[in-house]
């Protein structure tokens, strides 16, 4: 059942021909021929909030292959062999790009370009569809394991392991030919970074405690492709894990709450102020968005809304209807009955932030005052994913609309999040793992489905584009 209006992407009349396209290193693409769009008006379908467009990048459980699934025709359309079972799929911040990882030791990223891009032509532009293909570029490095956004890069944090140091390697999705750009480290650590402009703010180990858990945070700055430290913030962060940016601020998580960080722009200079959001409750994940001064963190499986405004804050989030929630400070363990959170991503512009249970239900959250707005809505057919598995999230560009896997029926169900219904749903034919939506956001669409380093911050506007320019480029001094 198809209720799409195509009316933000305007799609030529272009069939995919079948080809198999080779990459290096033994990957390679089919692309699956098919029918052109047909142009309909579609009227009786039409959404004034936003209409279903791009495509889904979604891997297969426990298999070495992704699928570029088309929104518009309900179809695959490319199928790519890879290396090994990817582990986490992600988006640039354009959205344009996917940036698959197989972690583990001898780790590997891989980029999937989706085929769609705007021209950009001042007054006007367009709309461009291509085939998909798997990029040449290809990182490789032990232990990926935290991929972040920022301006126009992405941020790939390896760990390393005890014979190889950790690494970050950025990209810049404006040139995915260029080299990324590399912060060596002398040691590995299972660490975290933060890229603003030129900027990279990243984990320090420096502690003689076996844990491999970072516990400050330096700025680095990028000279000639190299990111070098020009300072270490004096704020410290023990146990760090976890990050995020919004328009002003970069919060990393430690045991003792959130190290909260301030930019304060100059002509051709940032400078980074830190101060610790102080909390018995060790805060591991966080999210942001840039219409939002807050961020969302999460610890010991509770949400809580850190508040920024002042010294800041850390306050629990009631999301499931219980009144027993800690209060800030307690460390005592919570029982929620059979509900917990799998995923969360933000929507409608940073508007709402939606949480997936652990039984395919979604739970709606109006972050002006955090509270629930109507009711739980059961998105899947099934009330539990099968072992290995769970259910998985994501959102189109524009936020409207939330896609929600169901691995057990083999569907992904399309949720209107405005309208808290179930839109569609698309029948595969394996079973879905990961997924993370790519396609055209206009500067309308705020890329919601960011904000974190654990299903694909994040940060997706170009600061320095909205503020600056000076800063941005690559210094020779």
């Amino acid at each position: 059942m198809n209720k799409h209006a195509i009316s933000y992407l305007t799609y030529p009349a272009l069939a995919l021909s079948a080809v198999l396209l080779t990459a290096c290193g033994g990957s390679s693409t089919n692309i699956i021929e098919r029918d052109p769009i047909a142009d309909d008006d579609h009227d009786d379908h039409h959404h004034d909030h936003g209409d279903l467009g791009g495509r889904l990048l979604i891997s297969e459980h426990d298999d070495d292959h992704v699928y570029v699934y088309d929104v518009a025709h309900e179809e695959v359309i490319a199928e790519m062999h890879l290396d090994g079972v990817p582990t986490a799929l992600y988006a640039t911040p354009g959205q344009r790009y996917g940036v698959v990882v197989r972690g583990g030791d001898n780790g590997q990223v891989n980029f999937v370009d989706s085929g769609l891009y705007w021209e950009d032509h001042g007054d006007h532009g367009h709309m461009h569809e291509g085939d998909p293909a798997l990029l040449e570029l290809e990182l490789f490095g032990d232990r990926p394991a935290h991929v972040t956004n920022g301006g126009h890069r992405t941020a790939i944090f390896f760990d390393g392991n005890a014979g190889a140091p950790a690494q970050v390697k950025v990209v810049n999705d404006h040139d995915m030919s260029a080299t990324p750009a590399l912060l060596e480290y002398s040691a590995n650590q299972h660490g975290a970074a933060q890229v603003r402009s030129s900027y990279l703010l990243s984990s320090i180990l420096d502690h003689e405690e076996e844990s491999t858990l970072p516990n400050l945070v330096g700025v680095y700055h990028r000279h000639d492709g190299i990111y070098e430290l020009e300072e270490t913030l004096d704020v410290g962060c023990p146990g760090l894990h976890g990050s995020a940016q919004n328009a002003h601020h970069i919060a990393f998580g430690c045991t003792d709450g959130v190290l909260l960080i301030e930019e304060h722009r100059h002509d051709n200079s940032r400078d980074y102020h830190a101060h610790k959001i102080s909390s018995e409750i060790r805060i591991g994940t966080l999210f942001g968005h840039d219409h939002l001064e807050d961020f969302v963190g999460v610890g010991g499986g509770v949400l809580y809304r850190v508040a920024t405004e002042g010294e800041g804050s850390i306050e629990p989030i009631n999301w499931t209807g219980e009144a027993d929630l800690p209060v800030v400070g307690s460390v005592d363990s919570i029982v929620w009955g059979d509900l917990s959170a799998v995923g969360y991503a933000f929507a409608e512009h940073g508007e709402l932030f939606v949480i997936l249970d652990n039984h395919g239900g979604l739970t709606v959250l109006d972050t002006h005052d955090w509270d629930v707005v109507g009711e739980r809505l059961q998105v899947t057919h099934s009330h539990s994913a099968p072992d290995g598995l769970r259910f998985e999230m994501t959102v189109s560009g524009d936020g409207h609309f939330v896609f929600v896997t169901d691995p057990a029926e083999q569907e992904i169900r399309v949720v209107d999040i405005e309208d808290r219904e179930v839109y569609d749903t698309f029948s595969l034919d394996f079973t879905p793992n990961k997924l993370v939506w790519l396609g055209v956001v206009t500067e309308e669409d705020d890329h919601d489905d960011h904000g974190h380093d654990e299903h694909g911050h994040n940060d997706d506007h170009d600061h320095e584009d909205e503020h600056d320019h000076g800063d941005e480029h690559d210094h020779d001094h």
